[in-house]
């Protein structure tokens, strides 16, 4: 999850997240997503938003800030299901970011972190010598 520090990534996210629709297509989210209140929160909404395009299993945490962001519009006359409205929509979003880890692999030049190999991963022992004198007893 590299990809959540490096500032290239992170600003791709932030433009797919308050990128508005194309008007070549109609979008179904025009009158009940309220895109000011969710770029007014972009910044705060983006480090989930890429967190969430990683696992792509549960995007439970990114659509209740979004909803708690004021990002659906709620009529008068009419109840909505907010979250799952923002679900939807946050769905379509991430599938629109694509796959982040990769994007980060082909823009950082191929680089990919080695894990550590195992003997480093053991417990530092700090070993202080004796002094004749008594000065480390």
């Amino acid at each position: 999850m590299e990809c959540i520090n490096c500032p290239k990534c992170y600003a791709y996210a932030y433009d797919t997240l308050v990128r508005p629709a194309s008007r070549a297509r109609l979008d179904m989210f025009e009158h009940t997503v309220s895109m000011p209140r969710i770029t007014k929160a972009a910044h705060t909404l983006t480090p989930d938003f890429i967190r969430a395009s990683v696992t792509k299993d549960d995007l439970t945490h990114v659509v209740i800030l979004c909803v708690e962001a004021g990002g659906i519009v709620r009529p008068k006359n009419r109840k909505r299901n907010a979250f799952a409205i923002m679900c939807l929509w946050m769905q379509g979003r991430v599938k629109e970011l694509g796959d982040i880890s990769a994007i980060h692999f082909e823009h950082s030049g191929g680089f990919a972190p080695e894990p550590p190999a195992p003997s480093a991963l053991a417990p530092l022992r700090i070993r202080i010598p004796r002094c004749p004198d008594g000065l480390y007893d």
